[in-house]
């Protein structure tokens, strides 16, 4: 219970944290004076409520919705190594948003929201396919190799769409390549609130399913579940709930890599339990990052997509490294 309470208070730190800080630190007094009454600062309640207040809520649904997505295809794969930006769901879905404005000059939010997702799902298809053997499920080792080379093909697409864009055009399309939650308005935001809440609750009404699917697939087929459709319904929502989160923040990196381990390793491996903690976590995470990169350098921001790559890169080869030791240490058969 410990645990929990110190998660909450966690998540109200950084919030308050992101709150005061930005390449002007404003004091909590003075903040709370401008929001609570009409004689204050003017100026200040525009800071917080027009563009401080956005980033934050973009944080925090960003880092849930990518750690779900991440622990959900984690289970699916049974993988600790996959998440939506290794398999190429959050780069695919990043430049079916770039599409629509490079090809089609649509900036709709619904628009590119609606292109993200098919990319999305195109990326994911992919991945299944090509991973999947004559009459069996895909191998989870070549859907994250397929993923990385479909991620690094939409990374090129992103360079070659910004390579030929200028002014608004080329600043939005770096945007989504390397990852940031500013600039974006609450009107905007909350077209997608109510997707992204249901999906994760369709996640997390799930979660038993993802406990199954995470044991031996005969296993799971004995005990009631039909593993082929839960596994696409699975890559499906999380795919989808990717696409919803990265037409308004672009491609954030490792996010969902590094916060389902961490809540394994602080909470536990229980779907029921490790979704809404990956949640908070995620969340707690994303909105930290993004505050230290409107200070590292203050008045020069550094975008949030480039803060977790420097955390998550780090991460990825340690885990990397202990797989591969676990791999000699496996005793061979004879």
């Amino acid at each position: 219970m410990k645990r929990y309470a110190l998660l909450i208070i966690a998540l109200l730190a950084a919030f308050a944290f992101s709150i005061l800080v930005g390449s002007q630190a404003i004091p909590a007094s003075r903040i709370l004076q401008a929001l609570s009454s009409g004689d204050g600062d003017p100026v200040i309640r525009q800071v917080i409520l027009q563009i401080r207040l956005p980033r934050i809520l973009l944080a925090a649904l960003a880092g849930a919705s990518l750690s779900i997505a991440g622990a959900s295809f984690q289970s699916l794969l049974r993988n600790p190594l996959a998440d939506p930006y290794i398999l190429g769901v959050s780069s695919g879905a990043a430049m079916g948003s770039v599409a629509s404005i490079a090809l089609f000059g649509s900036r709709s939010p619904l628009v590119m929201g609606l292109c993200a997702f098919l990319a999305s799902s195109v990326a994911i298809g992919i991945v299944y396919f090509l991973s999947a053997r004559r009459g069996a499920e895909p191998d989870p080792d070549r859907m994250l190799l397929v993923g990385m080379a479909i991620s690094s093909f939409a990374a090129s697409g992103l360079i070659l769409f910004l390579g030929r864009s200028a002014g608004n055009d080329a600043r939005t399309i770096l945007h989504w390549l390397i990852g940031d939650v500013s600039g974006r308005r609450l009107a905007e935001i909350g077209i997608f609130v109510p997707q992204i809440l249901g999906l994760i609750i369709a996640l997390f009404i799930s979660s038993h399913r993802f406990n199954l699917l995470s044991l031996d697939s005969d296993v799971a087929a004995s005990l009631g579940l039909n593993v082929r459709n839960q596994r696409r319904t699975g890559y499906l929502l999380a795919s989808f709930l990717t696409s919803s989160v990265v037409s308004l923040s672009g491609s954030i990196g490792f996010v969902g890599l590094v916060v389902p381990h961490l809540g394994r390793m602080l909470f536990s491996s229980d779907c029921r339990v490790l979704f809404p903690v990956c949640g908070a976590l995620g969340a707690v995470l994303l909105m930290s990052a993004d505050a230290a990169g409107r200070v590292i350098f203050a008045p020069v921001e550094v975008p949030v997509g480039v803060i977790t790559a420097l955390l998550g890169s780090p991460v990825f080869v340690y885990i990397l490294y202990v797989r591969r030791r676990a791999a000699f240490r496996e005793p061979t058969g004879g």
